[in-house]
């Protein structure tokens, strides 16, 4: 990416997980993260591409943030909490 311009240097992380209920029920949830591609690593917590996955929100890499604030923002975490919420509501509804 070296010359890509701050303006075009976007970039997102997308989780699908899917819960099977059984052969005709299941519980599809998405997350996405969206940041952009650091100039530069920054930070040593983290793997893969987290030195270089820059929130623009919070001026840091992914591996410069906690563990709890990755959390929050994560397309894993986000994708995680609409599935409790989905499978909250399929239980609430087969009580």
């Amino acid at each position: 990416m070296k010359g890509v311009p701050k303006g075009q240097r976007g970039a997102y992380y997308k989780a699908v997980i899917v819960l099977m209920i059984d052969e005709e029920t299941q519980i599809i949830a998405e997350g996405e993260c969206h940041g952009e591609i650091a100039f530069e690593p920054r930070g040593d917590k983290g793997f893969g591409f987290d030195p270089i996955f820059y929130y623009p929100e919070l001026q840091k890499t992914t591996a410069e943030i906690t563990p709890e604030e990755k959390n929050k923002i994560s397309h894993r975490g986000k994708a995680l909490e609409l599935l409790k919420g989905k499978l909250d509501t399929y239980l609430s509804s087969k009580a």
